[in-house]
């Protein structure tokens, strides 16, 4: 979504993402949302196309540790949506009110990853 706006270089709809992701699975492609999820309303956009479409929702949970997160924010430049810098990282602090994925969200898989190693071995 940071860069489904204008010319690829500028955040866009939630809605536009849809689209592109249904598109994209009705063409046989796989589809990875990159989002984070504040709810399980916000998940439901998404789930709700893999479900619409018989394709399995797989989730990816990055428990990167806060003050690591906010150390990568804080040194961040150009990022599409503005999170960089001291504004960024208080757009981190928000992140504390996550809820986490749950199954009975539609969702297949849940994969939990607190380091580059275990993103490795989640090649889902």
């Amino acid at each position: 979504q940071d860069t489904a706006g204008a010319g690829g270089i500028k955040p866009g709809k939630r809605e536009k993402v849809e689209k592109a992701a249904k598109a994209a699975l009705a063409r046989g492609q796989s589809v990875v949302v990159d989002r984070t999820k504040l709810n399980a309303t916000q998940c439901a956009h998404f789930t709700a196309i893999g479900r619409g479409l018989a394709v399995p929702v797989h989730v990816l949970v990055f428990s990167t540790p806060h003050a690591k997160c906010a150390q990568r924010v804080k040194q961040r430049v150009g990022h599409p949506g503005g999170v960089e810098g001291d504004r960024g990282v208080g757009v981190l602090k928000r992140f504390g009110k996550l809820s986490p994925p749950s199954l009975a969200e539609q969702i297949d898989t849940i994969v939990s990853c607190a380091d580059e190693a275990q993103v490795s071995a989640a090649a889902l």
